[in-house]
């Protein structure tokens, strides 16, 4: 009826012999969208016996139509279409064989994923009961949970996050107990928590919710993982004029403009993410290196008046629309900055040498004294100039202050020479954006 063809999954998985003959109780097509639970069968095996499987809702899942599959870093060790009564999922070790490498080892942990039939999608899945993988093992699951998994790679310093997936529990506490040992801090529009030695999380700010942006201060670099039995995808923001600290409530990304609803998109004058930025031109669009907004990042919206706003969902957007700023840093470590939560932004579209002229590839870069702020590759058109702002953290140190102005230099990647700026440049002030008319070589 289609004329398509599907890859199949059979209900029992034999290997092949001579003049054998073997008995399938179903075989099921599935799209490529999930054709990564097909797997290999080996003579190392272990079989999992689920009870209850659950769907994002907490409705049983679909037999015969919906799947569970275990994996082990992203390979896929084992599926089984879901039955009407217990659903055996066989799961495959490495047993030395090409077909087999990367397989589960003797007590490896099995990731477990649900395939979704009825909305084409594949969710993150927990076992009420977690067993390592055994050769010819035989374990007993009550249940499988559907679930959203958010992962966060932290850096250390000031990381700008969002969520798109919470557990019931949202507290600050449950949430980032993973990495309770290497945070210091959370700060979001208004409100903070402080990690003490003695007395563990204090201040105002309590738990996470799915419409804030929140400043995530780590010591070191951090990995953890957020499971949510749900989510939210028609969050509303309700917006002050002024700057607003958000989320974005989508796992993929999606431009800027093809986001905001048309309808009031005019109001936006600017966005901030982390070390990045974009502005609102009237009769040009927006420019800066910020060019998307990415699932897991929080962002500074600034409007103009007040106004209330759902963005528009990732799934309409074609991927090809969403674009992203790349630059390339000078080698060596000179260059680099710390990333802080404090931070502004200038724009700049023109600048003026006495010989010659700024060069695609060339860098702008914002100083306070010796101490540099912020870097940005020039690529031909309007760009932000990072600014940090100092911090508790150490690594800020010598970042501006309220009142700080800063210099702002220009590094040629062809000669390698510093070139020092000129131009009316607005003092220094927290999420400020400004647009600088011109530099010209001092």
């Amino acid at each position: 009826s289609e004329d398509k063809i599907y890859a199949a999954l059979p209900s029992e998985n034999y290997p092949f012999a001579i003049n054998g003959m073997f008995q399938i109780s179903n075989i099921h097509s599935i799209d490529d969208g999930i054709n990564s639970f097909s797997y290999n069968q080996s003579t190392n095996q272990a079989f999992y016996f689920i009870h209850y499987s659950y769907d994002l809702n907490g409705n049983p899942l679909a037999a015969g139509e919906d799947l569970i599959g275990a994996f082990k870093d992203g390979v896929c060790v084992g599926s089984q279409v879901v039955s009407n009564e217990i659903t055996t999922v066989s799961v495959m070790g490495d047993d030395g064989y090409e077909w087999t490498t990367g397989y589960l080892l003797s007590g490896d942990l099995p990731e477990f994923k649900i395939y979704d039939a009825s909305e084409n999608k594949i969710y993150a899945a927990l076992p009420s009961e977690n067993y390592p993988f055994e050769n010819n093992g035989m374990f007993q699951v009550l249940n499988m949970q559907s679930f959203i998994l958010q992962s966060f790679a932290l850096h250390g310093g000031a990381n700008l996050i969002s969520f798109y997936a919470l557990p019931e529990d949202a507290g600050i506490e449950n949430v980032l107990l993973p990495i309770s040992d290497v945070t210091t801090g959370v700060i979001t529009e208004g409100m903070a928590a402080y990690n003490d030695d003695n007395f563990g999380w204090i201040g105002l700010l309590e738990e996470f919710s799915y419409n804030k942006g929140y400043w995530i201060l780590t010591n070191e670099d951090a990995n953890f993982n957020v499971y949510g039995n749900y989510s939210m995808d028609d969050v509303v923001y309700d917006l002050h004029a002024g700057a607003n600290l958000i989320s974005y409530p989508y796992p993929d990304s999606g431009d800027i403009s093809a986001s905001i609803p048309d309808d009031v998109e005019h109001l936006f004058f600017a966005i901030l993410g982390e070390g990045m930025a974009a502005m609102n031109i009237e009769g040009i669009g927006w420019l800066g290196a910020l060019t998307s907004f990415t699932g897991g990042s929080g962002y500074w919206v600034i409007v103009e008046e007040d106004l209330a706003f759902s963005f528009n969902s990732s799934d309409g957007m074609t991927r090809s629309k969403v674009t992203t700023y790349t630059e390339i840093l000078p080698e060596g470590h000179k260059f680099r900055v710390a990333q802080s939560h404090l931070q502004a932004f200038y724009f700049i579209n023109e600048v003026n040498l006495d010989e010659g002229e700024i060069e695609a590839g060339d860098w702008l870069l914002s100083y306070n004294g010796d101490v540099v702020t912020g870097i940005r590759q020039w690529q031909e058109t309007m760009i932000d100039i990072p600014a940090m702002g100092v911090s508790d953290d150490e690594m800020t140190a010598g970042y501006f202050s309220e009142g700080d102005v800063p210099t702002l230099k220009l590094l040629k990647q062809s000669t390698g020479e510093m070139i020092t700026l000129d131009g009316n440049i607005p003092r220094w002030t927290s999420t400020g954006i400004f647009i600088l008319d011109g530099l010209s070589e001092m």
